[in-house]
């Protein structure tokens, strides 16, 4: 089954909630380390079903690891 459109959506929606959290101000920057946590992990990926939500964990933790975000 292709989840594609799913997955899609499901990134959007992560990325809107990073903005959301750590300001609109940083968007670009934010949607940035997130496109490229997505390309590396979708290489590794076995199943995608899930990659969405392992990104936004990682790219919320790299965020926060970085201390001027917030």
């Amino acid at each position: 089954m292709d989840h594609s459109e799913t997955n899609r959506k499901a990134h959007e929606t992560n990325i809107r909630r990073l903005i959301d959290e750590f300001g609109e101000s940083r968007g670009d920057r934010i949607r940035r380390v997130y496109e490229n946590a997505k390309e590396a992990a979708e290489v590794k990926a076995r199943v995608g079903d899930f990659t969405p939500i392992f990104i936004y964990r990682e790219v919320r933790s790299m965020l926060k690891s970085m201390g001027t975000w917030r």
